[in-house]
């Protein structure tokens, strides 16, 4: 049985892709706008294989496949991208039902948390 429980909750996949008759003519600070993202992924994967090789640690990774219709641009907070966001968010809860109802049970069942409602009762 797991010791550990690990929960991860990503912000949705993203699958930029660049064309080299662009990508050829970017420049030094072209790609530098383009590598943390990519950089971000790297560790995100690295971090979540290490952890899955822990034989006491389960981990859920909770992220959304496509961000489709929203956009995956951080910086953009408008109402229209915002909508969408809230319409993934909900496509994808309805999706994990399962698995977030397993999360919320052990979170709920806690090891020793004597909140009211919560953990185990004094």
């Amino acid at each position: 049985a797991a010791r550990f429980m690990v929960v991860s909750v990503g912000t949705g996949e993203t699958w930029d892709r660049y064309p080299y008759s662009r990508a050829k003519r970017w420049g030094l600070v072209g790609w530098a706008r383009r590598l943390p993202p990519a950089i971000i992924k790297g560790v995100m994967t690295l971090t979540d294989y290490c952890l899955r090789a822990i034989p006491q640690v389960k981990v859920y990774r909770l992220q959304p496949a496509s961000l489709s219709p929203a956009s995956n641009q951080m910086d953009d907070a408008s109402r229209s991208n915002l909508a969408n966001l809230q319409t993934v968010a909900r496509a994808y809860i309805q999706s994990t039902d399962a698995i977030l109802n397993a999360i919320s049970k052990v979170l709920k069942t806690g090891r020793g948390s004597m909140m009211t409602g919560t953990g185990l009762t004094p």
